[in-house]
């Protein structure tokens, strides 16, 4: 099951990364920031490849096949800790500064960490 999510991902990776070279620098219809330009976009595809293929321990990342800068991630709870056993989503969005800024990332999930607003913001 976590193959055919991954290939999913990578095809509809794909997609996203051929509309975003032919239609450079043009704001999608749900996008976050207009869209970034070819190199961003290489990368951005280089690194999800990566992340859905070979994934961090306890680590999923859902890429948007709309969206190339929207990413669903699933992440599980360390053992030895408090959130042990637990599956925590989060919402990841790439800004029109990145690769110079961080993901803005957000909780889905409800959790109480002292680093965290309460409406999920980190």
């Amino acid at each position: 099951m976590l193959r055919v999510a991954a290939e999913r991902g990578r095809r509809g990776l794909a997609r996203a990364v051929a509309a975003a070279r032919a239609e450079e620098r043009t704001p999608a219809v749900n996008s976050n920031v207009e869209k970034p330009p070819p190199h961003i976009v290489r990368l951005v595809y280089k690194e999800v490849t990566t992340l859905t293929t070979d994934p961090p321990n306890g680590i999923k990342v859902f890429p948007n096949e709309e969206d190339l800068t929207d990413f669903q991630v699933t992440i599980e709870g360390p053992e030895g800790t408090p959130y042990a056993g637990g599956l925590f989503r989060m919402k990841l969005l790439l800004g029109k500064d990145f690769s110079a800024s961080p993901p803005k990332g957000d909780f889905l999930t409800k959790i109480f960490h002292p680093n965290m607003g309460a409406n999920g913001e980190i």
